[in-house]
């Protein structure tokens, strides 16, 4: 697992750069990042050199700006001496933000081309635009260098049933499915609920503690009995009673993804005597909501709300609002 990360990059490209810096050190990768690590007087080529050979990976950012920069091509082929010494030991990972490595570069040196498109370009054209776009490619990037996360998550689904008329007694069930890269001790659910009292009821693994409050939400901990296997996949799963949530007209349920996953499913089961009269879906990317469209709510008929999501944005709140 790649634990540290070069990033290569011309200068018109800092912004993407600075970017993408931010998200892989937030998700525990060392990195080196140009304006924010190179030491002051220390020469260029010393500076380029120790980070390409003492950085597990390095990542190459390809595009119109970036790829004829005479700094750029010596730290590619710096890498590539490296992978060469280190018996084709697959250090580089380039990413495009347009397709002029494809169609439009063509260097002196034509084996520096076919080193880069011989290989799988992550594809992170048009990203900056599109949110969506990026985490997904973020997503698949962070699976090529191998991730420092403790787990890589592959699903969730979360399951609120309402037992009565009232609303206020209600059943919270989430399923994870997860593979663990190492030892784990325990495992960790936030922002579970924002109004109510949560009562920890079972788990499949492990046992449950009390819930602590976290800035207006709830966080439940669980205790693991014995390390699931590393490398193999298994289920989180977690059973709450919620007891004084859902008593108002209109209600809403709200679901922050904190981590990368192939799909989230949530579901709202109403009691038979209070079924939903109306029901939307949003979704909240930096402070604003934004309507998701049907096709996400894959059934509503008063008595089931199904959203179904794949590759969620991480950092997104995702909402289902209704009205008895």
């Amino acid at each position: 697992m790649a634990k540290s990360i070069f990033i290569s990059y011309g200068g018109p490209d800092e912004n993407f750069a600075r970017q993408l810096n931010s998200k892989l050190t937030k998700i525990g990768i060392r990195t080196f990042f140009f304006p924010e690590d190179a030491v002051p007087g220390e020469k260029l080529h010393h500076v380029m050199r120790r980070g390409i050979n003492d950085f597990d990976k390095v990542i190459l950012i390809c595009s119109k700006d970036s790829l004829d920069r005479p700094g750029l091509k010596n730290e590619l082929e710096e890498t590539l001496q490296r992978e060469a010494r280190e018996g084709g030991e697959q250090i580089l990972i380039p990413i495009t933000l347009d397709d002029y490595i494809f169609e439009g570069w063509f260097p002196e040196e034509v084996t520096l081309k076919y080193a880069l498109t011989d290989r799988v370009i992550a594809d992170f054209k048009n990203s900056s635009f599109d949110i969506l776009k990026y985490e997904k490619s973020f997503k698949k990037l962070i699976r090529a260098l191998g991730t420092s996360s403790k787990i890589t998550y592959l699903s969730i689904k979360s399951d609120v049933y309402i037992r009565d008329e009232t609303g206020k007694i209600v059943d919270w069930y989430m399923e994870k499915e997860m593979i663990p890269n190492e030892k784990i001790y325990e495992l960790t659910n936030r922002e579970i609920v924002g109004t109510g009292n949560i009562i920890p009821r079972y788990t499949n693994i492990g046992f449950l503690e009390e819930p602590k409050f976290e800035g207006g939400s709830q966080t439940v901990i669980t205790t693991l009995k014995e390390h699931p296997p590393i490398g193999k996949p298994f289920k989180h799963i977690i059973g709450l009673d919620v007891i004084d949530a859902l008593t108002q007209e209109n209600e809403d349920y709200i679901f922050r993804v904190h981590n990368y996953y192939d799909n989230l499913e949530i579901n709202i089961y109403f009691s038979e005597l209070r079924k939903a009269k109306w029901a939307e879906a949003n979704q909240r990317i930096n402070s604003e909501y934004y309507s998701l469209e049907r096709e996400f709510i894959k059934e509503h008929n008063g008595k089931h709300l199904q959203l179904s999501i794949e590759n969620p944005v991480v950092g997104t709140a995702y909402q289902v609002k209704w009205r008895w």
